[in-house]
């Protein structure tokens, strides 16, 4: 004879219900997708320059047994042809996802991610799950400054668009905050 209790199903079911309304911080986080979709993207890439975006084509030259030939730059620009050195690329992605929590009130979800094919990595750097009110407003423009120090020139276009993800990021948040608060 098989035992067969219907609470326990209603018991399942019940729990099932009570983990979706109160997820874990690390189940929220891990539905967001900032390299997923791109919408907040700060960063350079020589990968896919603009017409008119100048990378430095001269080659560098080696012999043997002479002095090996390569482009001179002078402030970030070559001194042969004008163009930029080939900078590789380095872009961070955010995402975030307000909440509301049945215990803990609304929520924001977010993470960082830094991604970097010339370096051949994708990392998380940062990530968290803090009360809606205390949402990082200018996240986007502390991963910039992150970006400058890594000793690259940026473009006037990259800082334009570095500028204008952070003001995206900041309205989005401000309207998170406006309609859960």
């Amino acid at each position: 004879m098989i035992d067969y209790c219907p609470s326990k199903d209603w018991d399942t079911y019940c729990e099932q219900q009570e983990r979706a309304e109160c997820p874990a911080d690390e189940e929220l986080i891990a539905h967001l997708d900032a390299y997923g979709h791109l919408s907040w993207v700060v960063g350079f890439s020589d990968e896919w320059p603009e017409p008119g975006d100048n990378v430095c084509g001269c080659p560098t030259i080696w012999r043997p047994n002479q002095p090996v030939e390569k482009p001179e730059y002078d402030d970030g620009a070559c001194t042969s042809c004008g163009g930029r050195e080939h900078r590789g690329d380095w872009l961070a992605c955010f995402d975030f996802k307000a909440h509301e929590h049945p215990a803990r009130g609304w929520l924001l979800a977010y993470h960082v991610i830094i991604n970097s094919d010339s370096g051949g990595f994708v990392e998380t750097v940062e990530s968290a799950v803090v009360p809606l009110a205390d949402a990082p407003l200018n996240l986007p423009d502390e991963y910039t400054d992150i970006g400058m120090q890594q000793g690259e020139q940026w473009t006037e276009k990259e800082i334009h668009e570095a500028n204008e993800a952070n003001e995206r990021w900041n309205a989005a948040i401000t309207a998170a905050k406006k309609e859960h608060l």
